[in-house]
């Protein structure tokens, strides 16, 4: 796996120092020349480097400087010259003498995920990929509660107001585009995001000028004429175009992530296992367990209605009012159909209710009344602040999950398709000993403890006042 750090060298060593478990095996030194960036080859950097180090840990560089051959020298690496011909004369390689301040983390050789829907199964397989056996719990099915929806939308929920959280969200999006396309129950789709009840045209316009350019082709400003000739139909406001949105089929997507001969999947715990990390990815039911009562998440309902699709109906995903997705592929109770959503049910409305709603929001699409075909109901995991809770629990008050580490993916909300990847990314960095693909200030925004904190200013405490 690659991780790219933006920045000076120097603070991201510091973040290196900080956030890694693990020493470093290789370092390539491939910066401009000595005299025309100094501050990339001081004396401090080599030292820092030497600290991170593992045993044994190797140099290599384009330079023959005498002042960094020195300077890795005084740091602790034996260096010497190599030749490089026909490309230039040499180049500096060496390894680490001294005796290394790290030591290796003991990565555990199994891990257990509690909840097979679509956190805990991606979880699951991005553990395995990194070659830990993984045992899956759960009584239910894969793919149950929230994620057994067969067409959900994986869309950008940007804000574009330059916060800690729009710069989780856009990397997350990002992420997700890219892990998901060698799953099943992904189609590549493009979306329209029109303007809605969260979503006027400022913050349309303010989107678009925080992530378009020329390096960025996957977002688009449409005025209303572009975007109805991009739909095919009238739209109801100018638009944003995400070229790169998909059409998500849960149940499916989940089967081909649990499927890796690494994960197994059990409808109750195994034996014993006081050494094997612990990740819940359980929805609200991760309240119930012994010293997470202090989570502050919750079940939002929200429903799909399948309706007959509108000849003039749109041709490609439009969200704003909700969204109308029309069916290409038969998750086929609805060949030809379009699927209307999704409700936010603070307290649990009817069905009749929630599919009034979804159609009055989307009428406009339909020349005329339109069957009726289905309709789908989950809980959504939402937390207290709309930010996902991704990070360890045990030792936050004296959850410690049977002694082992413990650590929770939950509170998605409406963001699941967009949001889980990157989580199951830090978690997998984590239990490895990496630096999370994550900066600082976007990884304490995740910080389960952050409910403990502000629980703890409000004058509570866990468990009662």
């Amino acid at each position: 796996l690659l991780s790219v750090f933006h920045g000076a060298a120097d603070d991201g060593l510091r973040q290196l120092q900080m956030r890694a478990r693990q020493p470093v095996d290789a370092w390539l030194l491939d910066g401009f020349a000595p005299d025309k960036n100094p501050s990339l080859w001081a004396p401090e950097l080599f030292a820092r480097m030497a600290e991170l180090s593992a045993e044994g840990a190797t140099v290599a560089t384009f330079t023959a400087a005498g002042a960094v051959r020195r300077g890795l020298q005084a740091a602790g690496f034996a260096v010497q010259r190599c030749p490089q011909q026909p490309y230039k004369r040499e180049s500096l390689c060496g390894e680490l003498r001294r005796v290394p301040q790290r030591r290796r983390l003991e990565v555990p050789s199994r891990v257990l995920v509690y909840g097979a829907g679509l956190a805990g199964a991606t979880v699951a397989r991005q553990l395995a990929e990194q070659q830990l056996d993984v045992t899956v719990v759960d009584p239910q099915p894969p793919a149950r509660g929230g994620s057994r929806i067969e067409a959900a939308m994986l869309h950008g929920r940007l804000l574009g107001d330059g916060s800690a959280q729009a710069g989780l969200r856009v990397q997350a999006y990002h992420h997700a585009v890219a892990f998901y396309q060698r799953f099943k129950g992904v189609r590549a789709s493009g979306a329209l995001q029109v303007c809605g009840p969260n979503m006027d045209p400022g913050k349309l316009q303010r989107i678009h000028d925080a992530y378009s350019g020329e390096h960025q082709p996957w977002i688009t400003a449409l005025s209303r004429t572009e975007a109805a000739r991009q739909a095919g139909c009238d739209v109801p406001s100018q638009a944003l175009w995400f070229s790169n949105a998909a059409v998500v089929n849960i149940p499916q997507l989940c089967r081909d992530l649990l499927d890796h001969p690494r994960i197994e999947y059990r409808p109750q715990p195994p034996g014993p296992l006081p050494d094997a990390p612990r990740v819940l990815c359980m929805g609200t039911a991760t309240r119930a367990v012994a010293g997470l009562e202090w989570l502050e998440i919750h079940d939002v309902y929200g429903q799909l209605d399948r309706y007959s699709r509108s000849p003039g109906g749109p041709r490609v995903p439009v969200v704003g009012n909700g969204y109308y997705l029309p069916l290409t592929e038969p998750p086929a109770a609805a060949p030809n159909g379009c699927v209307l959503g999704a409700t936010y049910e603070h307290a649990p409305w009817t069905p009749v209710r929630a599919s009034a709603r979804n159609l009055q929001l989307n009428r406009h699409y339909f020349q005329q009344p339109p069957l009726w075909r289905g309709r789908s109901r989950a809980p959504r995991c939402v937390s207290s602040d709309r930010v996902p809770l991704v990070g360890r629990t045990d030792g936050a008050a004296g959850a410690a999950g049977e002694g082992s580490v413990q650590w929770v993916a939950t509170g998605f909300g409406s963001m699941g398709t967009s949001m889980v990847p990157l989580a199951a990314a830090v978690i997998t960095s984590r239990i490895c000993g990496w630096v999370p693909p994550l900066d600082e200030a976007a990884e304490q925004l995740l910080q389960p403890q952050r409910f403990l904190t502000r629980q703890a200013r409000r004058g509570f405490r866990s468990g009662g006042r």
